[in-house]
């Protein structure tokens, strides 16, 4: 038995607007969200926290842990030394896509449970090879 089978429609659309309240607020003071992904292993959908990096000109931060990376900017050259991804579906009540960067297209798949085509590991490794050599 659902909890909404117990209440009106006025209580469910407090209740989701609480939630997305909520939820925006968090996102407004650190950049962090709440996602949904499905774990094929698992076969159910789990719930990760992720940390957003600002606009082009601020600190990086790291996707899983928050972490600022004080000597390297959004839009700079040295953000080719993460892998980055964005976030463009809207689930997370932002209209606007976020960007994450995480240390590498491996750690990238194990949090996400996501597998990417060799090729993109390939390009980005040759990516940052060619910006830590020059």
């Amino acid at each position: 038995m659902y909890e909404f089978e117990y209440l009106n429609d006025n209580e469910v659309d407090n209740l989701f607007l609480n939630k997305q309240k909520k939820l925006v607020k968090l996102n407004k003071f650190n950049n962090s969200y709440q996602i949904s992904v499905f774990d094929k292993n698992k076969r159910k959908h789990v719930k990760l926290n992720i940390f957003a990096s600002g606009t082009q000109g601020t600190i990086i931060r790291d996707a899983l842990t928050g972490h600022k990376c004080d000597d390297f900017l959004v839009g700079s050259r040295y953000e080719d030394l993460f892998f980055k991804v964005s976030i463009c579906t809207g689930k997370c009540g932002n209209k606007d896509p976020f960007t994450l960067f995480f240390n590498s297209p491996e750690e990238y798949e194990r949090y996400m449970f996501q597998e990417l085509l060799p090729e993109v590991k390939v390009r980005w490794s040759n990516k940052k090879k060619y910006l830590e050599n020059h």
